[in-house]
């Protein structure tokens, strides 16, 4: 493999149509699986699956960022960067990838991912059981569900130990063999859940299945690893000297990075452990599959610029701001006119593809939909502008986050305590804390530092929204000629 070929961090379309196909058959997976969980559990099991899952997410916090430092510092090592850096990035090498660096983020990594694993366990163990049995004590089932939690417990903390391969096959812009793994991991999650499922194993189906092909992502994503490698890459000599400055170089932003995830989830997931617990399990299974719906697409819409984000952080190295701006204008215009379609999709056939499959859990009323679709639409597009400024290897959200994701949980809970507004409450901080400030000034801030305006940005905005009209009016045309 020529040098030129492995170094490359690509923008091509193939890694954007693999990027795709891999979101695809896990969004196929989810589609497919959910009618049969919808058919073979009860309101009561989906409405304790969704908060089985969110725990397991609120648990893989542990990683504390870690996974997005880790990512940005493999691309840094990958394209050749002397050494790491707190913020910004070093001079790197033209010609070859840095290979002692990256063992030794790899030795690194893997001490960091043991350990944030073995808290998992612990905490899924102890107070996680304390809380799920607050919710099960009264089912005369609740011992079955109790196992199936410890199980997942035992799962939830393997799984973390096998994510950090992700962060570098991402840090390496290896998204064809990242998406076939995924592909293959998620389909084997589909067999062996269905399988469960139609054997009324219920939720433990689901939980063993997922067990299983995380292992089988790990062990895939090993090898697939090591492949891209030079052939004597696991025989390189361990430097303790620079791992521990390693240490030291990316604990600051993983802590800043940690915060920032942990307020994201309070204020994004913490709401399904506040419904679950004021409005009872069935307004969770029903709030929650809505959520489900519309995180899908959110994924969806975002995969143009997470496919991307490997280039925007070796542009950001070469100091090519005209490049991030054009690429993350295209970005922004597909996320919000594939928002607005799918939304339109989900808010006028949701509920009459629910009704065939002869359900009893149904998506949440229609204007609730749209408050939920409008929030979050203005979300993900504050939240592109703040990974493309975290792709500058810089963490300036740290407080503004802790304080978005403190108010929006607390005036969330004091909201369905102490009045009657039900599940609008859940949205009154996050309309605040968007409009008030994060929605416009997120945006403001990149601007600022792509030394560019919003005027500016607009301009380029509109060539793009223009060049694409003109590119589907031609395709059609020319396709009806």
């Amino acid at each position: 493999m020529s040098k030129k070929s492995l170094l490359s961090i690509s923008t091509s379309s193939k890694n954007i149509l693999w990027n795709y196909s891999g979101t695809f058959i896990s969004l196929s997976v989810n589609i497919f699986l959910l009618p049969i969980i919808l058919v073979k559990l009860k309101s009561f099991e989906i409405g304790l699956w969704y908060v089985f899952s969110n725990l397991g997410m609120f648990i893989q916090l542990l990683d504390f960022g870690f996974s997005p430092t880790l990512s940005r510092n493999v691309t840094s090592a990958w394209s050749g960067s002397i050494e790491l850096k707190q913020e910004g990035f070093y001079e790197y090498n033209h010609d070859s990838a840095n290979y002692q660096l990256i063992y030794d983020l790899l030795k690194v990594t893997k001490k960091i991912y043991f350990i944030i694993s073995i808290v998992a366990l612990f905490l899924l163990l102890f107070p996680g059981s304390l809380y799920i049995y607050s919710l099960i004590f009264s089912n005369t089932s609740s011992e079955f569900y109790m196992y199936t939690w410890i199980f997942y417990s035992l799962s939830i903390s393997a799984n973390i130990y096998f994510t950090f391969w992700n962060s570098f096959l991402r840090g390496i812009s290896d998204f064809k063999k990242l998406n076939i793994i995924n592909i293959i991991t998620k389909l084997l999650f589909l067999v062996l859940s269905s399988i469960g499922l139609f054997n009324n194993l219920g939720i433990f189906s689901i939980v063993l299945s997922q067990f299983i092909s995380g292992l089988m992502h790990h062990l895939l994503a090993n090898k697939a690893f090591y492949n891209k490698m030079t052939p004597n890459f696991k025989k390189t000599q361990v430097s303790k000297d620079n791992q521990k400055k390693i240490l030291a170089t990316i604990m600051p932003n993983t802590i800043k990075y940690g915060l920032v995830s942990f307020s994201g989830f309070l204020s994004q997931r913490g709401d399904i452990f506040l419904v679950s617990s004021f409005l009872g399990l069935e307004k969770t299974g029903s709030y929650g599959l809505t959520l489900q719906l519309i995180s899908i697409l959110g994924t969806l819409v975002q995969i143009p610029f997470s496919t991307l984000t490997p280039f925007f952080t070796r542009s950001y190295i070469k100091k090519e701001y005209d490049k991030i701006l054009k690429l993350f204008s295209l970005t922004n215009f597909l996320m919000w006119s594939m928002g607005l379609i799918g939304i339109a999709i989900i808010l006028f056939f949701g509920n009459q593809i629910l009704s065939l499959l002869s359900t009893d859990t149904n998506l949440i009323e229609n204007y609730f939909i749209i408050i939920i679709a409008l929030t979050m639409l203005f979300e993900w597009n504050t939240t592109m502008f703040i990974n493309l400024i975290l792709a500058s290897n810089s963490v300036p959200i740290v407080l503004n986050s802790i304080i978005s994701g403190l108010f929006i949980f607390i005036s969330s809970f004091i909201l369905l305590n102490y009045s009657n507004m039900g599940l609008l409450s859940l949205f009154v901080g996050r309309l605040i804390i968007g409009f008030g400030f994060n929605n416009w000034y997120w945006p403001k801030y990149a601007f600022r530092m792509l030394n560019t305006t919003f005027k500016d940005f607009t301009r380029l905005y509109l060539i793009t929204l223009k060049a694409k009209i003109r590119f589907f009016y031609f395709k059609f045309f020319g396709f009806l000629k």
